[in-house]
């Protein structure tokens, strides 16, 4: 995102990304070194696991990435992230997942099968009652990037089905989840010493804690953002956080499957609402 002053703003909301912008304002392309951003949110965040029956979705979606993930036409349905690449057998009952080579976790440390591994194995414990995960009968490593997955029935959408924003499917840090007891996993609240690898990441975080500071992450797939930090402000009501926004204090407004936001935006002065089709 290119941000020159608080006169301009970008939404982005699950199935389409909406731009305002000052009309009496020109937006360049050089990097600002902090976002300030604005998310309707409980004002403490209820947890940062995304196996937590109760978590901060979608907030952990963005610390979390995924092997694959959903895209529009006329790019490809599903697009590798930290994947790179799967395969299956010709009845679809063995998956063969490869990882991206030297991937690292904001610490520095690897992010390989192991990670994969241990993820799959997490979701088929916890109850999630999604079909991909039902149907995993095993999952082994087979090299530092790629795991065999079988499966207990043929399935020819198991990647799909892994994809969707339903299974709720992240790549967690083997370093962090095998320490604790698959009994306890649910209950788990990630909120000390966090490891993640989206683009901007917390280590620790206070529940109650307004804003919460993000930092770039240097070892991010895509190499480190040009911006430093992400201030994400919780907002207990869309109006809370459109007056804000108003008012110069924000860059940005997180509404995620947020239609009802495009409105009330449009209504504020010198702004102008552009429809971006995927």
């Amino acid at each position: 995102m290119c941000i020159r002053d608080r006169t301009s703003v970008a939404i982005v909301a699950n199935d389409t990304a909406v731009r305002a912008q000052s009309s009496t304002s020109s937006v360049s392309c050089t990097p600002t070194s902090t976002l300030y951003l604005g998310i309707v949110r409980l004002a403490t965040l209820p947890s940062l696991n995304m196996l937590s029956p109760v978590n901060a979705y979608p907030i952990i979606a963005e610390m979390y990435l995924r092997f694959t993930y959903s895209n529009y036409p006329p790019s490809p349905l599903i697009e590798p992230q930290l994947g790179q690449s799967w395969s299956s057998n010709s009845n679809y009952t063995v998956w063969i997942l490869t990882l991206k080579p030297n991937l690292k976790w904001d610490n520095g440390e690897p992010l390989n099968a192991t990670d994969l591994w241990y993820s799959l194995y997490l979701y088929t414990q916890v109850d999630h009652g999604y079909i991909p995960f039902m149907y995993i009968k095993n999952v082994t490593i087979l090299n530092s990037t790629s795991v065999k997955v079988i499966l207990n029935q043929p399935d020819p959408n198991f990647i799909l089905q892994l994809t969707a924003s339903s299974a709720n499917f992240v790549i967690l840090p083997y370093q962090v989840y095998s320490k604790i007891p698959i009994s306890q996993v649910a209950a788990y609240k990630n909120f000390e010493n966090i490891v993640a690898d989206g683009p901007f990441v917390i280590y620790n975080y206070t529940p109650g804690e307004n804003p919460i500071i993000f930092t770039a992450n240097p070892y991010f797939y895509r190499g480190k953002p040009h911006m430093k930090k992400l201030v994400l402000y919780l907002f207990s009501s869309q109006e809370a956080y459109m007056s804000a926004l108003e008012a110069g204090k924000l860059d940005a407004l997180w509404a995620s499957g947020g239609y009802s936001v495009v409105a009330p935006l449009a209504k504020l002065p010198g702004y102008k609402i552009y429809r971006i089709t995927p």
